[in-house]
């Protein structure tokens, strides 16, 4: 069965304002949200497996876009939660800043590259004039 990204978007998990400036805790912040919706019921544990993923295989940025994400059955469906950082947060040993973060939580048996088709999303949805303004790093939350 094909699961469109964009089902998957909801405004209520997105962070227009990252306030942390630090991987963790840029992850933590958007897992808190995720948890706040009720998306995961035990996002300290779901937390772990992230930053555990992280530590095994840490999320590259490409085009200021990073995916930390976990293999997991903490969640029974894809779960998605985004922040956006105007300064950038950098990740990895090379400290590459990433804008735009995608915290993913997929379940174990779920097979689908997710964070392939977050990007192919991004870049599609980048040539829409509304949704490129409303994820741009330069636009201010309010607007």
């Amino acid at each position: 069965m094909a699961i469109a990204l964009a089902d998957l978007l909801d405004e209520k998990q997105v962070i227009l304002r990252l306030r942390s400036r630090k991987p963790a805790n840029a992850i933590r912040e958007i897992v808190q949200v995720l948890a706040h919706n009720g998306k995961i019921d035990m996002p300290e544990t779901f937390l772990e497996q992230v930053f555990a993923r992280e530590r095994a295989h840490p999320s590259v940025v490409e085009n200021g876009v990073a995916f930390p994400h976990a293999r997991t059955d903490l969640v029974n469906q894809i779960v998605l939660g985004i922040g956006r950082s105007r300064a950038g947060i950098p990740f990895g040993q090379s400290g590459t800043r990433a804008h735009l973060i995608f915290v993913i939580g997929v379940h174990h048996g779920c097979r689908l590259q997710l964070h392939r088709d977050a990007l192919a999303f991004y870049f599609a949805r980048r040539s829409n004039a509304g949704f490129a303004l409303a994820i741009s790093p330069d636009r201010e939350p309010d607007e």
